[in-house]
This record gives C-alpha cells, sequence and structure tokens, in this order.
C-alpha cells in the first residue's frame, strides 16, 4: 500500500517542550528540488517515527529505525544519520527489488481477472440467444 505519510496534525509532547513531528521531514531538500523520503514513515498510533524499508528488511532487528523514533528533538540529525548508513542503503536495496518484482498475489490476481473476463463473454452470449 506504499508508505505511511501521514499530513497531520501530529501529537505534540509536552516532555520535549511540545515538539512534534512534521511532514516537512518527509522531504530532503537539494539545491533545486525536494526529493521525497519515501522511506520515512510516521504512525499516528503509536506516535513514532519509522524506516519502512528497514522494518520490513532489515537483518539487525534491534535497529531504533525498526522499533520507531520518537526524540523529535534531534531527529532531523537522526534522519540524515539513518539514511547514509549501510543496512539502511542495503533495506531499500532489497525494498527496491521487491517492489519491482511481480507477487504471486499479482499472477493470482491477473488469472482471477481472465477467469472472470471469460465467465462475462459467456453470460453475455447467453444473454444474447
Amino acid at each position: 500500500m506504499g508508505s505511511l505519510q501521514p499530513s497531520g496534525p501530529f501529537r505534540k509532547d509536552m516532555h520535549q517542550n511540545n515538539r512534534c513531528f512534521s511532514k516537512s521531514y518527509y522531504f530532503s531538500t537539494s539545491k533545486y528540488v525536494l526529493v521525497n523520503r519515501f522511506w520515512l514513515c510516521y504512525s499516528k498510533i503509536l506516535d513514532i517515527a519509522y524506516c519502512q524499508p528497514c522494518w520490513l528488511f532489515t537483518s539487525q532487528r534491534n535497529n531504533v529505525w525498526c522499533m520507531g523514533i520518537r526524540d523529535w528533538r534531534h531527529l532531523s540529525e537522526r534522519i540524515e544519520q539513518h539514511s547514509f548508513s549501510s543496512g539502511h542503503v542495503e533495506a531499500c536495496a532489497v525494498y527496491e527489488r521487491w517492489k519491482k518484482s511481480d507477487t504471486i498475489d499479482k499472477e493470482h490476481e491477473n488469472e482471477i481477472r481472465k477467469e472472470a473476463s471469460f465467465w462475462k463473454m459467456v453470460l453475455q452470449r447467453l444473454f444474447d440467444i
């Protein structure tokens, strides 16, 4: 279903000087364009930010980005560090390969569509007769 990137509003944490997550974290700025951090997700229920590729595909399950992070004060720094970490780069590569490959569900869905189309044509012929 893609990354979970709600637009807000985000819960303020009174223990962190009323800081909160912001949708601006979803993007990094380069000289000319905004680049979407497709991997950065936010859970409104848990009030945490996490890395979807690492959550799905990392080999290091105790990684803070798999469990979720709530350090809003240092989040920008943590995002920058994480985006260049070797574990994150590997997880993103696996995630991209996984997204591009056809899954069993897609093959099964195509078979169902073909069969449904066949039976629609059969019913149409019967109605025409």
